[in-house]
């Protein structure tokens, strides 16, 4: 009995320090994610206490995988490409939190690591105004008053994109739940967090991020119009906020329209130029993962704006996973959003119907941030960035939490409804 406590008490304090190191520390969050797995793996060979818990996204999954490994095998360096997937065991997070973490423990997870990121989000605002980094010093400005921003993680791109999401799922409990919360701190700590994660996303100066939380608002915008038409126009007024934002700040506003000018941003439109003539190229099964490079190589000198330069990815996750995983990998990564998205989007109507409304909040939250990490995956390769890629798992297993949990409870109120009719 001592032993089956210290195995299920070491997977929860692991994946404490993965939630308390995520937003801040690759190093502490993949010691924290290895351990609980490590204790996880214990448990089943020698407590063997619960059966194994699968998701609807299973299939999917094991689709892009296959995709993966068959597209290395075809790849010019088989051995090389097949090395190149070693990212893969962090789809294992899913499934670690799916199956040895309760409601309970999911909704203490998650209070975690939002109060690291708004932490990290404090730092990032002032990373941004005054250019230092405790850690490794200078960094890069972005206009005359602001620079950009990037946490711990060393990288404004990567920071941006963790904090998009994060300033979402905020956001959506800011708005919709936050009369659920009695205690009148709580509801101001929940607003100061929203408006500190918000504003570091900003200060990444990340155009992928930006873009990408702008989508996840407009998913908010979407969604709680269809469902909750009041609050809708709530989240439009914050919209409306973030456009003034970007119009009246001059380093906001000329990083922004930046993006909007072809002709100041040739080498990512370029690299997606090249990358598309590679799928042409090669339409069955890609190039294989880690051969980018390679490959771009035979297509770069037609780019005068990136010659001498190497690129390791193409700047997209669309692009990105067809050329790594081939048409049948591609599908099953198009799937496995399209299936998340659509599947917690119904489960988000059935939770607002029941009441249960903090519960319905944090499902919109994670399925907006979602649709914001997709979008930002259009100018970035976030789905193989560990610290991206590893939120992204977080979220998919509390959601997947939550949705068992409820799922179970909405079939048991429905079968009784049943038999008091009959």
């Amino acid at each position: 009995m001592k032993f089956e406590k210290i195995i299920i008490k070491g997977i929860e304090i692991s994946l404490m320090i993965f939630a308390i190191g995520s937003p801040f520390s690759i190093s502490l969050a993949q010691i924290g994610f290895v351990s609980a797995l490590v204790f996880w793996i214990l448990r089943l060979i020698f407590i063997r206490d619960v059966k194994l818990k699968g998701t609807f996204i299973d299939i999917f999954l094991l689709i892009y995988i296959f995709g993966l490994f068959l597209s290395s095998i075809f790849s010019i360096k088989p051995i090389e490409s097949l090395k190149a997937n070693k990212n893969i065991w962090l789809f294992s997070m899913i499934y670690l939190i799916v199956n040895n973490v309760d409601l309970n423990f999911s909704k203490k997870l998650l209070k975690i690591i939002l109060i690291s990121a708004t932490l990290s989000g404090v730092y990032g605002i002032f990373q941004s105004l005054t250019g230092i980094d405790i850690v490794r010093g200078r960094l890069n400005p972005y206009g005359r008053y602001f620079y950009g921003a990037w946490g711990g993680f060393g990288l404004h791109l990567t920071y941006g994109g963790y904090q998009m999401m994060i300033a979402i799922i905020f956001l959506a409990i800011m708005i919709y739940s936050l009369s659920s919360f009695n205690d009148i701190k709580i509801r101001v700590l929940i607003i100061f967090a929203s408006i500190v994660n918000i504003l570091s996303a900003l200060a990444s100066f990340s155009r992928a991020a930006w873009a990408g939380f702008l989508a996840g608002i407009l998913a908010l915008i979407g969604i709680s119009l269809f469902t909750r038409k009041r609050i809708g126009f709530i989240v439009i007024g914050v919209f409306i906020v973030l456009i003034l934002l970007f119009l009246i700040i001059p380093d906001i506003k000329n990083r922004f329209f930046l993006t909007l000018n072809p002709l100041k941003d040739l080498p990512r439109k370029e690299i997606w130029s090249g990358s598309l003539e590679m799928i042409k190229d090669h339409p069955v099964f890609g190039v294989g993962s880690g051969m980018f490079a390679r490959h771009f190589e035979n297509y770069k000198p037609d780019f005068k704006n990136l010659y001498g330069k190497v690129y390791g990815h193409p700047h997209n996750d669309f692009l990105a996973a067809y050329l790594r995983a081939g048409i049948i990998g591609f599908i099953g990564f198009i799937m496995i959003f399209v299936m998340f998205i659509i599947k917690m989007f119904k489960f988000y109507n059935k939770l607002l119907k029941e009441g249960f409304k903090l519960y319905s909040s944090l499902i919109l939250g994670f399925v907006s941030s979602v649709i914001g990490f997709l979008v930002a995956g259009l100018g970035q390769n976030y789905f193989t960035d560990s610290e991206n890629a590893m939120l992204l798992f977080f979220v998919f297993g509390i959601s997947f939490v939550i949705y068992n949990k409820f799922i179970i409870i909405m079939n048991l109120k429905e079968e009784i409804k049943k038999n008091n009719t009959c």
